[in-house]
């Protein structure tokens, strides 16, 4: 995480194209009005490259 990124910005970044913001709370057991600190680890589901 860096300065600036918040819950809404993140979750947008989830693999999934619906809930992504309920997936991402639930994830990070955060609620939706929780602050993101710098640093702060967080868990993404995001689409990666499949391997052969």
């Amino acid at each position: 995480m860096k300065p600036g990124d918040t819950v809404q910005a993140l979750a947008s970044r989830m693999a999934y194209r619906t809930f992504q913001l309920d997936r991402f709370l639930s994830l990070n057991n955060l609620a939706a009005n929780s602050r993101l600190v710098p640093g702060q680890k967080v868990k993404l589901v995001v689409y990666g490259s499949r391997r052969a």
